[in-house]
């Protein structure tokens, strides 16, 4: 997995070049010759974005999926996954697992956000740099649907970004829908793995991110948190610190959310 990472990031950076607009500031673009990641990047932006020149519904669902509100329904996604999950189970300590290991994702949601600072985005990062996103390419923005001068678009949406990378929204949807799909049953898996798919798609469409933002950036920060959380005794550590916690979260869900069970108090 390490190496398969390290081969990844370091193809990505040698199509990259430097440029320093101030003496503070440094911004990587892509070189002006061909690479397999320019292109890769430059055809999905336009497969996604350009069917918006001619589809107004299309205008419509990615603009309603680039307002800040709808970053909540992923997490009414996911969290309907996992108490769908969580009435499967037979008794109150299979649920009370179910939870301890859901807290695990929270813990590990929060580790990657931790690790994506420390990188990239505080002024004491480890990589602090610029990467301007499609819309903000002049050679792609010239061309680009921008929901956020679109006459049908008349709410605040993000489709540009001057740190596209690593993508933080993505590396979340990774660490929640991966995990979620490495203990549900297999309809909950498809559906798990859907929708992390699915709400990856209107930063790509809407133009606020690269494809290699989620590829390069957020899938390794997403692969170090789960390493780190699973390779070593913090996962051990947190579970036995978070015992009582899983009970008591399950004793305060509301009765009629849940199927009755064996062992449930009430």
């Amino acid at each position: 997995m390490i190496l398969v990472c390290l081969f990844i990031v370091t193809t990505w950076a040698s199509s990259q070049q430097i440029i320093r607009p101030s003496q503070k500031k440094i911004r990587l673009e892509y070189k002006a010759e061909n690479s397999c990641w320019k292109a890769l990047d430059y055809s999905v932006f336009h497969a996604l974005n350009n069917p918006m020149k001619h589809s107004t519904p299309l205008v419509i669902l990615w603009g309603v999926m680039n307002c800040r509100l709808s970053d909540l329904a992923p997490l009414m996604w996911m969290s309907g996954i996992f108490l769908i999950e969580l009435n499967r189970r037979k008794n109150r300590l299979e649920r009370t697992q179910l939870i301890l290991y859901g807290l695990m994702i929270v813990y590990t949601v929060v580790l990657a956000f931790c690790i994506s600072r420390m990188l990239f985005h505080s002024d004491w990062a480890l990589f602090h740099f610029e990467r301007f996103s499609p819309t903000r390419v002049p050679d792609l923005s010239e061309q680009a649907v921008r929901l956020s001068t679109h006459p049908l678009v008349f709410w605040p949406v993000k489709d540009s970004s001057r740190y596209s990378f690593p993508g933080d929204h993505s590396t979340v949807l990774l660490v929640v829908g991966g995990m979620l799909m490495f203990h549900t049953n297999p309809l909950n898996k498809i559906l798990a793995g859907g929708g992390m798919l699915f709400f990856i798609l209107p930063r790509l469409a809407g133009g606020a991110h690269w494809l290699s933002d989620i590829i390069v950036g957020g899938a390794p920060i997403a692969a170090m948190s789960l390493t780190l959380m699973y390779c070593t005794p913090l996962q051990s550590y947190l579970a036995r610190k978070s015992e009582k916690l899983s009970g008591w979260i399950l004793d305060k869900i509301p009765q009629r959310l849940l199927r009755q069970c064996p062992g449930r108090l009430g």
